[in-house]
C-alpha cells in the first residue's frame, strides 16, 4: 500500500469511514479498461460531497498509471481510495493505492454465479447508495454471508420490494430478447460496465430497459447476468437454488461477454 499526503487517525475516513474509492483490474499488459470513466465518477462523487483535494482528473489518472508502472502491476486488483480529511482539525485529504490478488477463476464464465436473496434491505432514498464510498460494511458482511453458505453473492431488495444490485455488481436479465437492468433510482451503485453494457446494446440492436423490477420478474427470466470492472459480465446460473435458463452462458449473455472481451 502506498500513501500520499499520510492519513491520520481523526480522518473522517477513519471516523465516519466518509471516503470515497474506485476499484480497477490491472490486465496483463498493465492496462485499466475504462479508467477515465472511473476517474470521472470519483470526481462527480468527491464534487457530491464537497471533498476538497486540489487534485484535478489528469492528476489522478496519471497517479493510477505512475503507480501501476512503478510496482509493475499486471493481473491484479488496484484499489485508489481517497479520503475527506477533517477540515476542523486542518487534517489535507489523503489518496492511497491498495492491490490485492485476483481470485476469480476463468470457470465462472461458464459455471456462472449462484446467487441469494439478502435479508437485509436497502434504502433507495440514502444520499449514499449511488456512491462509491468507505461506509461499505453491509455489503461486505452479506458478500460474505452467501459465501459461508455457499453463494457467490447476495441480491438486495429496496423497501418495495424492488431489486436493486448485489455486494459488488450490477444486475441484468433478459425477457424474450430483450435486456432489462435496475433504474439508479431503485437505490444501487451504477457501474462502470452497466454503462458500457447499456451503450454496447444500443450499438448493436438490443433493446435495453432501465425500470423498476419485482424478485419474482428476475426469477422468470430466461438470462441473468452480473458486471463489475474485475470479473466484466459473469452469467448467473441460479438464484435461491432455482436453475436460471437452458443454457450457462445465454444466448445474449454471451454475445456480450464476447463483446466485452474483445475491448477489456
Amino acid at each position: 500500500m502506498e500513501c500520499f499526503n499520510g492519513i491520520k487517525i481523526e480522518d473522517f475516513a477513519v471516523l465516519y469511514g466518509f471516503s470515497l474509492f474506485e476499484t480497477f483490474f490491472v490486465d496483463e499488459y498493465g492496462r485499466v479498461f475504462l479508467l477515465e470513466k472511473h476517474i470521472d465518477r470519483l470526481f462527480n462523487s468527491m464534487a457530491h460531497f464537497g471533498f476538497e483535494t486540489g487534485f484535478t482528473k489528469d492528476n489522478l489518472m496519471s497517479m493510477v498509471m505512475d503507480y501501476i508502472k512503478k510496482y509493475d502491476l499486471k493481473n491484479v486488483i488496484l484499489r485508489l481510495t481517497v479520503t475527506y480529511g477533517n477540515k476542523n482539525k486542518g487534517i489535507e485529504p489523503a489518496v492511497f493505492f491498495s492491490t490485492r490478488e485476483n481470485t476469480y477463476k476463468k470457470a465462472i464464465y461458464e459455471k456462472g454465479f449462484k446467487l441469494m436473496v439478502s435479508g437485509l434491505v436497502k434504502n433507495a432514498g440514502s444520499p449514499v447508495i449511488a456512491h462509491k464510498t468507505g461506509n461499505y460494511l453491509e455489503n461486505y458482511m452479506e458478500g460474505q454471508r452467501a459465501l459461508k453458505n455457499g453463494f457467490d453473492d447476495v441480491i438486495f431488495l429496496n423497501t418495495k420490494s424492488e431489486i436493486t444490485e448485489t455486494s459488488k455488481s450490477n444486475i441484468f436479465f433478459v425477457r424474450d430478447g430483450k435486456l432489462y437492468t435496475p433504474h439508479v433510482s431503485s437505490g444501487l451503485l451504477p457501474g462502470i460496465i452497466r454503462q458500457w453494457v447499456l451503450k454496447k446494446s444500443k450499438e448493436i440492436g438490443v433493446i435495453c430497459e432501465e425500470g423498476r423490477y419485482s424478485l419474482e420478474l428476475l426469477l422468470s427470466a430466461e438470462e441473468v447476468f452480473v458486471t463489475n470492472s474485475v470479473i466484466g459480465i459473469v452469467p448467473v446460473n441460479s438464484i435461491e437454488n432455482k436453475g436460471i435458463g437452458s443454457e450457462i452462458p445465454g444466448k445474449l449473455t454471451g454475445l456480450l461477454m464476447r463483446e466485452l472481451e474483445n475491448v477489456m
